[in-house]
C-alpha cells in the first residue's frame, strides 16, 4: 500500500508518464523502481513525500475488488509495462467513497499483493533514498507503518545523543554542524597556508649575532599573516635558541613576524620594538609582545640592503 501512495505522489508531482520499473516490500522497509527523465531535486522528492503522507493524514480506504479486466481501461486505473493480469482482475482503490466514486479518487491500481485496509495504519512514509539504477529508471527506499515509527525513533535518539554532547537542543543541530563545517573548511584552508609556506620558504638565510646566537631570515611568497604565524611555530621546533625574521611578498606589499626566544626576550632585546622600526623603514606600521611582533609595509626595492638593517637593528638591542 505505501509503493501505491508513493507511486500515485510521483505521478502527482513528474506526471503521468512516470511508471512503476519494479518493486520489492518486507516488514521493515519497501523499494520502488520508477522511469523518469530526469534526476529529482531534493525539493520534488519532499514534495513527493509530503503528498504521500497528506494522503495518510486523511485516512483514505483500501478498497480491493475483483473485476472485468475491461474495466482497468474504462476507469484509467495504473498498471504495470508489459505485465500479463488475469481476467477478471484485481483492482486496489484508495479514496473516501469506495467504487460508487470510484473516478473521485487519490490511486486505483492492478495488483495481487497484500494490502491494508486504511491509510492510517501506514501511520507515515519516509522516503531514505532516492537512486539511480540505470539510463531513465530510479530507486526509492522507505519505509512505513511500524517500521517508519521505529526508524524515526531511533533518527531521534542520534540527534539527542549529538545534541547533549554539544550542549545545545537538538532543533539547533543544523546551524551548529553548519557552523563546524565552515570552522573545517577553515582550517583546511589554513594548513594549506603553513605547506604552502613551508614549500613557497626559498631561502633560508643565517647571520651569526655577537652572543653566539643566530638571526634566521626566512623568505617566501604570497602568505598572509596567519600563515606566517603558524609556519613560524613549526620552524620555532628546528630554530629553538634563534631569532626567526620571516617575511612574505605580496603584490609590492612585504609582511613579517619577529619570534624572539626567552634568552633574549627576558634580556635588552623587544621584539616589538624592533618590528616597529623595521616597519617604519618601509612606511608600514608594527608591533606585539617582547617576544613576538609582526609589521608589514611596502616591498623594499632594495632587499639585500633591508636585511643589512634588520640585522643592524637587532645587533643594537641584544
Amino acid at each position: 500500500t505505501a509503493i501505491h501512495v508513493v507511486n500515485s505522489a510521483l505521478k502527482k508531482v513528474f506526471g503521468e508518464n512516470t511508471r512503476q520499473a519494479g518493486s520489492e516490500v518486507d516488514p521493515h522497509r519497501f523499494r520502488f523502481d520508477y522511469t523518469i527523465t530526469k534526476t529529482p531535486s531534493k525539493e520534488e522528492m519532499a514534495e513527493v513525500e509530503r503528498i504521500a503522507n497528506e494522503a495518510v493524514g486523511r485516512k483514505f480506504r483500501v478498497f480491493k475488488m475483483a473485476r472485468p479486466l475491461k474495466d482497468a481501461e474504462a476507469f484509467g486505473a495504473t498498471t504495470l509495462l508489459g505485465e500479463k493480469y488475469a481476467d477478471p482482475a484485481r483492482f486496489v482503490l484508495i479514496n473516501s467513497g469506495g467504487w460508487d466514486s470510484a473516478r473521485d479518487r487519490y490511486s486505483l491500481e492492478l495488483c495481487g499483493g497484500t494490502h491494508i485496509d486504511s491509510l492510517s495504519e501506514l501511520v507515515v512514509v519516509k522516503i531514505l533514498k532516492d537512486s539511480s539504477v540505470s539510463r531513465g529508471v530510479r530507486r526509492i527506499e522507505g519505509v512505513a507503518g511500524p517500521a517508519a515509527v521505529a526508524h524515526l525513533s531511533k533518527l531521534a535518539g542520534i540527534a539527542e545523543e549529538a545534541a547533549s554532547k554539544l550542549s545545545i537542543p537538538p532543533q539547533d543541530l543544523p546551524m551548529r554542524v553548519d557552523q563546524m563545517l565552515q570552522n573545517i573548511k577553515e582550517l583546511k584552508v589554513k594548513k594549506e597556508q603553513v605547506q604552502k609556506g613551508e614549500d613557497a620558504a626559498g631561502n633560508t638565510e643565517t647571520a651569526d649575532l655577537p652572543n653566539g646566537s643566530r638571526l634566521v631570515t626566512v623568505s617566501s611568497k604570497g602568505l598572509n599573516m596567519q600563515a606566517l604565524r603558524s609556519f613560524s611555530d613549526s620552524l620555532r621546533k628546528s630554530y629553538p635558541d634563534d631569532i626567526l625574521f620571516l617575511y612574505s611578498e605580496t603584490e609590492g606589499k612585504l609582511a613579517f613576524i619577529l619570534a624572539v626566544p626567552p634568552k633574549f626576550s627576558s634580556g635588552s632585546l623587544n621584539a616589538s620594538e624592533v618590528a616597529k622600526k623595521v616597519s617604519t623603514a618601509i612606511s608600514g606600521s608594527g608591533g606585539g609582545r617582547k617576544d613576538f611582533a609582526q609589521g608589514g609595509g611596502v616591498l623594499p626595492a632594495d632587499m639585500a640592503k633591508f636585511k643589512t638593517g634588520i640585522l643592524d637593528i637587532i645587533k643594537t638591542g641584544i
